[in-house]
């Protein structure tokens, strides 16, 4: 890199990182917010974007006492994922790690991510999978929700299959779109669902989702359950 900013690679300050904190917050809409601040800091713009997403987002996750995230899959994943813990359907196809898929199609077109839902399971999905693979015995796992904080991923306010984020998905891993999750109203296909009655940690659409790239390891699966399909 040429011209390194004078704090490239130096330790962050912890004062620093609150101050980003709360001028993020504050203009996190401004787009040229980072480029500001990579000047303020002497840092990248690269490493204000990382950093001061960790710290929104760990303050959001707190803000809205989100305890968990949820994944669906076939019983008979259970073994891998114990071992190798919940890994893409890219991924795992590379490590030819067999499975047993839900979603053979991924109209999402991110088969190199896995699929989480905030605090309750997307059950709109999991009754058409339920009603496709009659016979599967499915499990529910609770994720640690702090995987969100240092882990690439994107924040979609409804199904990632929707055709309103084609050519914007990678524009979907800052905090606005996090909080779009949780939005007043939020637009699908013709319509607009809005926020009623939802717990503070409960998504505006069933179907939000949080598309993680990177692996998720065993550790953080805080529970596994059986789920009763009769």
């Amino acid at each position: 890199m040429k011209n390194k900013p004078a704090n490239h690679g130096k330790k962050w300050n912890k004062q620093d990182l609150e101050n980003i904190y709360k001028l993020l917050s504050k203009h996190h809409k401004d787009p040229n917010i980072y480029k500001t601040l990579a000047e303020k800091y002497s840092r990248t713009e690269k490493a204000i974007f990382r950093e001061g997403n960790k710290l929104l987002r760990e303050k959001f996750i707190h803000e809205r006492g989100i305890s968990k995230l949820i994944h669906f899959t076939d019983i008979r994943n259970l073994a891998s994922i114990k071992l190798h813990g919940l890994l893409s359907i890219q991924s795992l196809k590379k490590n030819n790690i067999p499975y047993y898929f839900c979603d053979e199609d991924r109209h999402d077109n991110m088969p190199n991510a896995t699929s989480l839902s905030i605090t309750n399971r997307n059950n709109f999905l999991f009754n058409i999978y339920k009603n496709r693979y009659s016979n599967t015995q499915w499990i529910e796992l609770e994720i640690d929700p702090t995987i969100i904080i240092d882990a690439l991923c994107y924040f979609y306010d409804t199904n990632a299959a929707n055709k309103k984020f084609n050519g914007e998905r990678e524009s979907l891993n800052d905090i606005a779109a996090f909080k779009n999750m949780f939005a007043d109203s939020v637009t699908v296909k013709e319509d607009r669902i809005k926020r009623v009655n939802q717990n503070q940690n409960e998504t505006t659409c069933l179907q939000a989702e949080i598309m993680i790239v990177n692996r998720i390891s065993p550790n953080m699966i805080k529970a596994i359950r059986k789920i009763d399909v009769s």
